[in-house]
């Protein structure tokens, strides 16, 4: 008889989710800011550049848990933003996503 062991490192799965739409001035509270929510990310490997309709960028937000509060020269503009996200699991793997958002009233 013989028998070998090793350890095995078993990994979650990467996951974002991106929401489409928030409404940062409405009262109520409830998605006040462009956040994506994320499993199994490397926090300090993340970034979110956003850009107007004419393609100006806006500064690059890296705090996954801080999220973009709707503010263009600190005044909220509704209107349809695009975003591109930069990021990396926690096993090292780059992960790229592009869309956009609406700021809703």
């Amino acid at each position: 008889m013989d028998s070998i062991s090793t350890d095995v490192y078993v990994a979650g799965g990467f996951s974002l989710y991106i929401p489409n739409a928030f409404s940062p001035s409405n009262g109520d509270l409830l998605n006040n800011s462009f956040k994506p929510i994320c499993l199994h990310l490397d926090k300090k490997r993340f970034y979110i550049d956003i850009f107007d309709r004419w393609g100006v960028k806006l500064p690059t937000i890296t705090d996954p848990d801080l999220g973009w509060d709707g503010r263009v020269k600190q005044q909220i503009t509704f209107g349809v933003y695009n975003w591109m996200i930069k990021c990396y699991d926690e096993r090292g793997i780059l992960h790229w996503y592009s869309g956009s958002v609406t700021i809703l009233p």
